[in-house]
């Protein structure tokens, strides 16, 4: 899917039926976050707006399902939120940068937020924000995953000091883990 030329769709097939979803930016992080946190409650809790309180039998298949409209390139099974880097770190996490990433999706592209963004371009806009040096998610991700041997010896020490501040700590379980076993 080219999501520069066609949209996501809005629904995900279960069972062998299409059902309607919503695509909000925001209830998918916090269905994210939900995975990575293995908080059960708020996890069906957002499955079930997600699907309209119309929740299949199979909930597993739905998992599995939601994974695969997340990221829809089946060759990049992983997000942006998911690529590591050689210090194994993610460039950004929806938990520990989320009011970053609202903020400055709200400086940078005010009318896209107030229309309402679905999460396939809300991705779309962070891959911009963290090409863009002066955004604070910029400054986060390069800190986490920035190529620091080619820089002098006072850059590299601030930056190491950035690293160890902006780390994203390992939690017990990532989306990957709960999307793909047996959650319930």
């Amino acid at each position: 899917m080219n999501l520069l030329i066609e949209n996501a769709p809005n629904y995900i097939i279960v069972g062998g039926k299409k059902i309607k979803i919503k695509t909000d930016f925001a209830l998918w992080v916090k269905f994210i976050i939900s995975c990575q946190n293995n908080d059960k409650e708020k996890l069906y809790n957002s499955i079930c707006e997600i699907f309209n309180n119309e929740i299949p039998e199979d909930v597993n298949e739905c998992f599995e399902q939601c994974q695969k409209w997340l990221f829809p390139d089946e060759k990049k099974q992983t997000s942006a939120t998911e690529k590591t880097n050689n210090n194994h770190q993610k460039p950004f996490d929806f938990d520990m940068d989320g009011s970053v990433i609202y903020c400055e999706l709200w400086e940078y592209f005010p009318n896209l937020m107030q229309r309402g963004i679905s999460f396939h371009e809300g991705m779309e806009l962070i891959q911009i924000l963290m090409m863009n040096d002066k955004t604070v998610l910029w400054h986060r991700a390069f800190a986490r995953c920035g190529e620091l041997s080619k820089l002098d010896k006072e850059q590299r020490k601030y930056w190491q000091k950035q690293r160890a501040l902006y780390s994203i700590k390992n939690k017990n379980s990532d989306i990957d883990s709960v999307m793909c076993g047996d959650f319930w």
